[in-house]
């Protein structure tokens, strides 16, 4: 007989994260009971058909109190708001709090500004590396943080006993966890998480604003669709996390920039070099696991240059940019965007000989849209 560790959890967002930690911690029996919070009265019908909440509610109340954890799972605006002092009136001193936010400096100073001392020491930010481009309750699966990884970012917190409970629920839902400072995770998850999500964005809008829509094989179709997956993410919630870590985030900005100047003066000067560059980018994206490709052959020049041949030089200008120890910690996200790299072949050479001056056009267009205005536009 197995027995729950812990006797009631209260999830506060029951969007992809918040939902798929009330599944997985329900499947697994984590918990004796769970309680949920959200302010979408569609997305707690949801919640309650699934029979997994021991009580649900559009507002915060006294089933919060005796929590053994409070996970905040709402948006990062909603620190902005005072998501952490709302909770404040329901807090006795036992219970442990985090969140779920990809930005950790903020969440920190934001529960050190609203929670008093004795409630901020019980306050462990976290990040389970795990998500997709759907959202709501709808999208939740139990399944989502299996084998993904936690970071929990403990520097300046001395309750250790507070740490060792988030780890062992992470651990529960079967992450694997690392610890390391705010400021070294957001510099890490502003070039392998955020920065992917910046330019899956410009390229959609490169797309819309040149007019051009591929036509596509099947095989072409499946590379494409995962390419551009990030492009559907929720707009709202990545702006904010964008607003949050813009710091870090420019400066990645800035050296992808630089990288694909570069690759756009080889793409006039001399193709046998960018061919050598896109290779080695190959080998890079072939060492990060579970690599998953399907070959393509050439059908559709046109085509293939917006599919393929682009796709391609912007995520190797994204894996050169990557340091070896910044790959370990890239997610789905990254590598699906830079999946493309895989599909280099010979006769790349020939068909941006062909095609220079559309490519140039297209990427100078991509360095423009880079920037935060033209995407808030």
């Amino acid at each position: 007989m197995s027995y729950a560790k812990f006797n009631k959890i209260s999830i506060i967002g029951l969007g992809l994260i918040g939902g798929s930690i009330a599944k997985d911690a329900h499947e697994k029996k984590i918990a004796e009971q769970i309680i949920g919070y959200d302010r979408s009265e569609d997305e707690l019908k949801l919640a309650d058909k699934s029979g997994i909440f021991y009580h649900l509610s559009q507002t915060l109340n006294e089933n919060l109190s005796g929590s053994d954890i409070v996970i905040i799972c709402t948006p990062i605006n909603s620190f902005s708001s005072g998501i952490i002092a709302n909770i404040l009136p329901f807090l006795k001193d036992s219970e442990i709090i985090t969140d779920v936010c990809s930005v950790k400096r903020f969440i920190r100073e934001q529960a050190d500004k609203q929670l008093p001392e004795k409630f901020s020491k019980n306050f462990i930010p976290a990040h389970p590396i795990a998500g997709s481009e759907k959202s709501g309750f709808f999208a939740a699966d139990s399944k989502l943080f299996d084998n993904k990884r936690t970071i929990i970012t403990n520097d300046g917190i001395e309750n250790q006993a507070a740490i060792d409970k988030i780890i062992l629920f992470w651990k529960l839902l079967g992450c694997q966890i690392e610890t390391m400072t705010a400021e070294k995770h957001d510099d890490i998850y502003a070039k392998v998480s955020h920065l992917p999500q910046l330019m899956s964005w410009a390229f959609a809008k490169c797309l819309e604003e040149l007019n051009l829509k591929p036509q596509l094989d099947r095989n072409q179709q499946h590379i494409y669709n995962i390419f551009t997956r990030l492009a559907h993410s929720n707009r709202s919630i990545w702006l904010g996390i964008f607003e949050k870590n813009r710091d870090f985030i420019d400066q990645h900005i800035k050296s992808l920039i630089k990288y694909l100047k570069i690759l756009i003066q080889e793409v006039s000067s001399d193709t046998d070099q960018l061919y050598k560059i896109l290779l080695k980018s190959k080998e890079r994206r072939i060492s990060i696991p579970k690599v998953d490709f399907i070959p393509i052959s050439v059908i559709n020049e046109q085509s293939d240059i917006i599919s393929i041949i682009i796709p391609t030089i912007i995520a190797c200008a994204l894996l050169n940019i990557t340091t070896e120890e910044e790959l370990t910690y890239v997610g789905t996200g990254y590598k699906d965007f830079t999946l493309p790299a895989c599909q280099i072949s010979h006769y790349f050479p020939e068909l941006i000989n062909n095609n220079i001056n559309f490519i140039q056009i297209f990427l100078a267009k991509f360095i423009e849209d880079l920037e935060f205005k033209s995407l808030n536009s």
